[in-house]
């Protein structure tokens, strides 16, 4: 009932900022008068006040009646209005399909708010198959005609290549344009372009700022981008302590990634106290929260019994979350519990494939322990492909691996080499084989 009330409240904002028409200022009787005669403007208005509660008992069944009588004649506004309610299930049975084509018509009209929106319905697919392009497309016709939200979601599509060629610059520009009109999820993207220098030159006061004015909007993640900041360097002096002060603030607000951040800061006692008891309970607040980078680190503390005790069951059913959403990590680990049958029947095929998926995606231990399976089965073309693979990304055990079957083929020049790289990382068996291999010169 929460979300519902802060829907309709926001649909009400929507609506009066976005739409051409402004609320009605006539007399609800000679409005509704002129509504009977059929003048669209006026039901669409007359649908408005009882949306609103101006003029008029708010009323939303009788505003849905007046904006469907506008929209059916052509009116912009009412076919997104109607559109909205569709869209947002409030007072009405939700119906994304019906919402798509209200949306269309509108937009076609050339309306900035049902082109930003129906460009939403394609990028998550509500009510029409996943298109990044359309969704692209349709920001754009928003974003020109100012739409700040559509600014701010193209931004966003430029800057991860989505729907769009990447160009970083273009993200720049539009974010601007959005965070100077007060968007706050476009300040927090703003501030981290010019943490990380992307598109303008580093700059950690513009950082700064920008993040804490989303943040004076209430929106937290601004405030895990701070944390980010001062985790890892960017624009502004390593402070461990001043990140997990950050990640507090938005954990304690709801904010998951937040939760998850903090939680990990808690398991290796980075900028605070050891804590794995903590670490658990923020992973899991974050995690029902569908933070889904969060499935596969709980997986691992129930596997692992860190925070709480050893469960290979838990641990499965969690890394099957994350698999499931697609990441590598918890493909990985669920591919190696399937290998060994911890916590689940043990089925080799189906722990290659997990292993193959994550590898794709290029997670080295993944490729590692995927090579490790197909050499346990004799299969070495197979094996030393991805073996190959993990060495040249830098993963130190596959380097000696790779060093050690060259020795093992007799190929002591390409031995040496993959031997050399790993010891120069640490390895220690790779330095104790060339003193070996030395030794025999």
């Amino acid at each position: 009932m929460r979300s519902k009330i802060i829907n309709i409240v926001f649909m009400t904002l929507v609506i009066l900022s976005g739409c051409t028409h402004t609320p009605p200022t006539r007399d609800y009787t000679l409005l509704e008068a002129s509504a009977l005669a059929g003048d669209r403007l006026s039901q669409f208005q007359l649908g408005e006040a009882y949306l609103t509660g101006k003029s008029v008992a708010k009323d939303t069944l009788e505003a849905e009646k007046w904006f469907r009588r506008s929209a059916l004649q052509g009116f912009a506004d009412a076919q997104f209005s109607l559109g909205w309610m569709y869209y947002t299930g409030v007072e009405i049975q939700q119906d994304y399909k019906q919402a798509v084509q209200l949306f269309g018509q509108a937009s076609r009209q050339n309306l900035a708010l049902a082109q930003y929106y129906l460009g939403v319905c394609y990028k998550w697919g509500y009510g029409v198959k996943v298109s990044h392009v359309k969704a692209a497309a349709l920001y754009k016709k928003a974003a020109k005609q100012n739409n700040r939200m559509a600014q701010n979601d193209l931004g966003a599509y430029y800057e991860q290549g989505l729907g769009v060629k990447k160009d970083i610059d273009e993200a720049f520009k539009l974010y601007y344009q959005s965070a100077r009109q007060g968007v706050a999820h476009a300040q927090a993207n703003l501030g981290m372009l010019y943490a990380r220098g992307w598109g303008v030159k580093k700059d950690g006061e513009a950082a700064l700022m920008w993040n804490k004015r989303a943040i004076d909007q209430e929106h937290y993640a601004a405030a895990v981008n701070l944390g980010v900041m001062y985790e890892y360097g960017y624009a502004v002096g390593v402070d461990l302590e001043e990140a997990v002060e950050w990640y507090k603030k938005a954990a304690l607000k709801g904010d998951s990634r937040g939760q998850r951040n903090l939680a990990m800061m808690y398991l290796i006692g980075r900028g605070i106290e050891k804590d794995s008891v903590l670490a658990m309970k923020w992973l899991l607040d974050s995690a029902h929260q569908k933070f889904t980078k969060s499935y596969a680190n709980l997986g691992a503390m129930y596997e692992d019994g860190q925070g709480i005790e050893v469960n290979f069951k838990e641990a499965v059913k969690w890394y099957e979350k994350s698999a499931h959403a697609g990441h590598m990590e918890g493909q990985k680990a669920l591919g190696v519990m399937y290998l060994t049958g911890r916590g689940i029947t043990k089925n080799i095929k189906t722990g290659q494939e997990l292993l193959l998926k994550s590898a794709e995606q290029g997670f080295v231990q993944a490729q590692f322990s995927l090579s490790g399976s197909y050499f346990s089965q004799k299969k070495y073309q197979k094996a030393q492909k991805w073996l190959r693979k993990a060495a040249l990304a830098g993963h130190v055990k596959s380097q000696y691996w790779h060093g050690y079957i060259y020795l093992k083929q007799n190929n002591p020049k390409k031995a040496i080499k993959w031997l050399r790289e790993a010891a120069k990382n640490g390895n220690e068996k790779a330095e104790k084989t060339l003193l070996k291999l030395e030794g025999l010169k």
